[in-house]
């Protein structure tokens, strides 16, 4: 009897030893995972705000690529409009040569033809008063110049009465800049046109600087450009490409 009671209180006492070694283990095991639950979700975490952190940077990269290929599209844009504008110009300059050397044919052809007109007056004057169908003559002259002086007169009226009708629509700050300059310097070709609101008879002065060079009247006008000519008795100083044309 007595050997059994020892057999059952070393069971007990080795029972409750496993017991304890059990207890122990398990809970090592918990706490064990417990961190390593911890560790993994941190980790998680970590690769969470890598991942944001990589798709913040995709997006700025490609907000970066966008922004860079608008740029290059404008540029292109920019680049045709450039062309195009420079094709345009060298077309109106060319317009406005031959329409100038048109002009100069035109005057000198007048110019010959006011000197033969002149040449016929004196030689009928020198006819005049020596018969009675020369007095005639005379007078028929005489009326046919006061005519035309009339005729001059009116002319310069109307052209003064347009002339102001048109500058009323000019902008008081129309500027512009020579773009070439004629032979002798003779005209010149500016970079403003009708769009810019310039007309033809419309006089600007040439500016280098504050310092005033020439003066000009416009005399022919296309969309973006015009000519001018040169006033001889105003010029102060060689022109050149660059000079600013200015309304005072």
């Amino acid at each position: 009897m007595r050997g059994v009671n020892l057999f059952l209180s070393l069971l007990a006492v080795l029972s409750a030893g496993i017991s304890v070694a059990l207890f122990s283990l398990i809970g090592g095991n918990t706490r064990a995972l417990k961190r390593e639950n911890e560790n993994l979700h941190a980790m998680l975490e970590r690769a969470r705000e890598d991942r944001s952190e990589a798709l913040a940077e995709r997006d700025e990269a490609r907000a970066r690529a966008e922004a860079i290929e608008a740029e290059i599209r404008e540029y292109k844009a920019r680049n045709v409009t450039l062309e195009a504008r420079n094709r345009q110009l060298s077309r109106e300059v060319l317009a406005a040569r031959e329409q100038i050397e048109a002009l100069q044919r035109v005057d000198a052809a007048r110019d010959r033809e006011l000197a033969e007109l002149r040449q016929q007056l004196i030689d009928a004057t020198a006819l005049a008063g020596t018969t009675p169908a020369q007095d005639e003559l005379s007078e028929k002259l005489a009326a046919y110049e006061a005519r035309i002086a009339d005729l001059e007169a009116e002319l310069e009226a109307l052209r003064a009465d347009k002339q102001t009708d048109a500058l009323a629509g000019v902008p008081p700050d129309l500027t512009g800049s020579v773009l070439e300059v004629g032979p002798k310097s003779a005209f010149v070709v500016l970079d403003i046109g009708a769009q810019d609101g310039a007309v033809p008879t419309l006089e600007m002065n040439l500016r280098r600087g504050s310092r005033v060079i020439a003066r000009i009247r416009i005399t022919d006008v296309y969309e973006t450009t015009s000519v001018a000519h040169v006033l001889p008795d105003t010029v102060r100083s060689r022109i050149r490409a660059g000079d600013t044309a200015t309304r005072s």
